[in-house]
């Protein structure tokens, strides 16, 4: 239904998405696919940038209602609390 997503320029795996879907069965199959994002960005940094696949290895990915969040980030704390704080 609607969505916002930032991402690095390529340099470093740090990004974060934000989508809302129409319902919630459909919530699940976007949390699916930021898994997949997840580990296929995994695979393509570990070539030639070993030490961003540890963000990537601590990504944050949250479901609430028909909302899906994903934070690829150095502060997955951080990241963490501001979800939590925002209901996730």
């Amino acid at each position: 239904e609607e969505s916002a997503a930032y991402m690095s320029t390529g340099a470093t795996a740090s990004e974060v998405a934000v989508i809302k879907c129409t319902d919630s069965s459909y919530a699940s199959e976007v949390e699916d696919l930021f898994k997949s994002r997840v580990e296929s960005q995994s695979e393509l940094f570990a070539s030639y940038a070993p030490d961003e696949v540890k963000k990537l290895d601590a990504a944050v990915i949250k479901v609430s209602g028909n909302y899906v969040v994903l934070c690829v980030t150095d502060d997955t704390s951080k990241a963490e609390s501001i979800l939590e704080k925002a209901g996730f």
